[in-house]
C-alpha cells in the first residue's frame, strides 16, 4: 500500500530520465511506529539527481505522512552521494516534522550536507536518538 501511494505520486511525474535509488522499507521490532528507510544505490551528480532527490521526498513524505508513523530513520549508508542541492528538500521536509526524524550516513555520502538534519553512522546511535524522542499517539 506504501509504495503504491509512492508510486501514483511520483509516476505523475516520472520524466524519461531513470531514477538510480531504490527504497527498503522496514520497522524496527517491537516499536510500533518508527520505520527505517533504507536508501540504496547511486545518487547522479548535480541536477542529473534532481530525479533521485524527487523520488527520496516522495518517499519521505508518504511515510510521514501516514498515521503509524511516530519516528523515521532514513538510511543513506549504501547510497553513494557525491553533490547535489535537490537533496536539501527531502532533509529540510525531514527537519521541519514534528516526528522525530534521524539520518544514518557512510563514507558513500561525500559532501552530505549534516546541518538539515541530525546524523548518526550507526543504526543503533540512530535509534538510540529517536527513542526517547517519540510520542505515544
Amino acid at each position: 500500500m506504501f509504495f503504491k501511494k509512492v508510486l501514483r505520486i511520483f509516476s505523475k511525474k516520472l520524466p524519461e530520465e531513470k531514477v538510480t535509488v531504490q527504497c527498503i522499507v522496514s520497522e524496527l521490532p517491537n516499536d510500533n511506529g518508527v520505520f527505517i528507510l533504507q536508501f540504496i544505490g547511486i545518487y547522479k551528480r548535480g541536477s542529473q539527481g534532481n530525479i533521485d532527490a524527487d523520488f527520496i521526498r516522495d518517499t519521505i513524505i508518504c511515510k510521514l505522512e501516514s498515521h503509524l508513523t511516530r519516528g523515521l530513520i532514513t538510511d543513506f549508508k549504501e547510497m553513494t552521494y557525491s553533490w547535489g542541492n535537490a537533496i536539501l528538500e527531502p532533509l529540510s521536509y525531514m527537519a521541519g516534522s514534528e516526528i522525530p526524524c534521524v539520518a544514518i550516513i557512510s563514507s558513500k555520502c561525500q559532501n552530505w550536507p549534516t546541518e538539515y538534519i541530525y546524523t548518526v553512522d550507526n543504526i543503533t546511535d540512530a535509534v538510540d536518538f529517536i527513542k526517547p524522542r517519540i510520542s505515544h499517539r
